[in-house]
């Protein structure tokens, strides 16, 4: 929900094809590197998020014969936060490249031909691929992303691998429980990846094969909505895919609704017998 609430409100940004472009227009649009370096914090606290809640689910079902298993998959967690500090820390080197970009973007008019103007405001970002500092900053987001990535993999492998051959311990209901949130916490990751994945592959093949902006730029919005909205979207798959955390919502209402009926009928009660008190 905070990163969300930071893409639609805070930051707020568009992108524009195929120069590469990050134009924010949200409560503090003026600070585009500050924007950016936030960015990258909620993006890798997010990621630590998910990581945590496969963990849990994983030491729920996990047995004494599997922690093999299960001390990679933690090694490898603990080795996330690190890369975490390098992507910090990269970002640090190359926050000059994000702040100061007048002559980048003049070089980049030249060679790449005519840029919109509004490009020129100190509120859209351009990704400055020359510099030493802005390249290692990607690699190394990438190399977190890889690791975060195979840490979520071998949680989710060795809890299906702990109900799979654990039969005697757990009864079989305990077994379908577990698999079932494991299937939906999955696919809530999965569509929660999908939709922040997809509009940055997107963007970086806009840059790389020079996509034309007016082909492209509604499909582009599009693309900007569902990264804006991908906390969304990863909800209603986690409500539509769990049958037990469904039904426990649907009852929840029922309970609301029944309460609000109560009370409404007790208040038509009261007014009833106070006219014929009258």
């Amino acid at each position: 929900m905070l990163f969300e609430n930071y893409l639609s409100s805070v930051w707020k940004f568009i992108i524009t094809p195929p120069w590469m472009s990050v134009c924010g227009f949200g409560i503090i649009y003026n600070f585009a590197a500050i924007d950016s370096g936030s960015f990258i914090l909620i993006l890798l606290a997010n990621g630590t998020t998910i990581i945590i809640l496969v963990e849990h689910r994983m030491r729920s079902v996990i047995s004494l014969i599997h922690r093999k298993i299960a001390r990679i998959a933690r090694f490898m967690k603990y080795f996330y936060t690190v890369t975490q500090f390098l992507v910090i820390f990269c970002f640090l080197l190359a926050y000059e490249d994000f702040r100061e970009q007048t002559d980048y973007k003049l070089q980049l008019n030249e060679t790449d031909g005519p840029i919109p103007n509004f490009i020129y405001c100190e509120n859209c970002l351009v990704f400055k691929l020359d510099s030493q500092n802005t390249i290692n900053f990607a690699i190394s987001s990438t190399f977190s992303v890889l690791i975060a990535g195979n840490a979520i993999l071998l949680m989710a492998f060795s809890s299906y691998y702990a109900l799979s051959s654990n039969s005697a311990i757990f009864s079989k209901r305990t077994i379908l429980v577990q698999k079932s949130f494991l299937q939906s916490l999955f696919i809530q990751i999965g569509v929660h990846m999908l939709f922040l994945a997809a509009p940055i592959l997107f963007f970086f093949f806009a840059f790389l094969l020079r996509l034309s902006m007016e082909k492209w730029q509604i499909f582009m919005h599009f693309l900007t909505i569902c990264f804006f909205q991908h906390g969304s979207f990863s909800t209603i798959a986690m409500l539509s895919t769990n049958k037990q955390l469904k039904r426990n919502l649907i009852q929840f209402f029922r309970k609301i609704r029944q309460r609000l009926n109560w009370s409404s009928n007790t208040e038509a009660d009261n007014k009833l017998r106070n006219i014929f008190a009258v």
